[in-house]
């Protein structure tokens, strides 16, 4: 019964020394320029290390891929498809990698990195994978923005009416999508007792699954609501209900 209420690839690991703060004006020059030699022979290093990680998983990758293949032609199907869980849990571990290093970079080198891994994860037929990858970057980037603007951004309540919000108010909610396991009402406008996660992928702002930071709208009530099914989602009808809701995209 409805009760109606208000990653770069594997990355080198560095063990960092703090020290004081280095005072141009009490330092030697000459100490100085052998501080930023080495910096610049560190960083030279780190680039070199990348590419030959590079160059040993593209070998990984091959190897693996043959083994597999191998398997399936002698019809040793658990063998490949154990290979094929090997390959998965691999491109997960390198794409937090990647994603964790492109999200400290700037917002057109981090789109970079993450294509790369992307498209890399297709031509391996990891689509989902690569669905949920580019998902991740692009919630946590709008996540970053956000918080650096000073937006607070909270946790999925269940519904916009847990809030407790009144009408013209708005809200920042990171929201996992659903396409079952609440109620919902309306279309493009819901009630406030709706869960907001199947609002979300009905109104074509997540997928079920994705995760991301939306913005609610909170709204008088209105005289109807109309049912609806959209992506995946369908929405039930009600008569007058007391507050509403709109749902979209946060955007930095």
């Amino acid at each position: 019964m409805r009760i109606t209420t208000s990653f770069a690839y594997i990355a080198v690991a560095v063990i960092a020394v703090t020290a004081s703060p280095i005072s141009a004006a009490e330092t030697p020059q000459k100490a100085l320029s052998l501080v930023q030699e080495y910096e610049n022979r560190k960083a030279a290093a780190y680039r070199t290390a990348e590419e030959s990680l590079k160059t040993h998983w593209t070998q990984l990758m091959d190897g693996l891929r043959a083994l597999q293949m191998q398997y399936s032609r002698e019809g040793r199907l658990n063998e490949a498809i154990a290979i094929r869980d090997i390959v998965k849990r691999l491109f997960a571990e390198r794409g937090e990698r990647v994603l964790a290093i492109a999200l400290s970079r700037s917002h057109s080198d981090g789109e970079k990195e993450i294509n790369v891994l992307i498209e890399e994860m297709t031509r391996e037929g990891l689509l989902d994978e690569a669905v949920a990858l580019r998902g991740k970057y692009t919630a946590r980037m709008a996540n970053h923005d956000l918080e650096k603007k000073g937006i607070v951004i909270i946790d999925d309540p269940g519904s916009p009416g847990q809030l407790g919000l009144g009408p013209g108010s708005t809200a920042y909610v990171r929201v996992i999508g659903l396409s079952r396991g609440g109620g919902i009402w309306g279309t493009d406008i819901y009630t406030t007792d709706s869960s907001l996660a199947m609002a979300a992928v009905h109104a074509g702002i997540l997928r079920t699954g994705e995760s991301g930071i939306v913005k609610v709208t909170i709204k008088p009530g209105q005289k109807s609501y109309r049912g609806t099914s959209r992506n995946g989602v369908t929405t039930g009808s009600w008569g007058p209900y007391e507050m509403s809701f709109e749902v979209h995209r946060a955007k930095p």
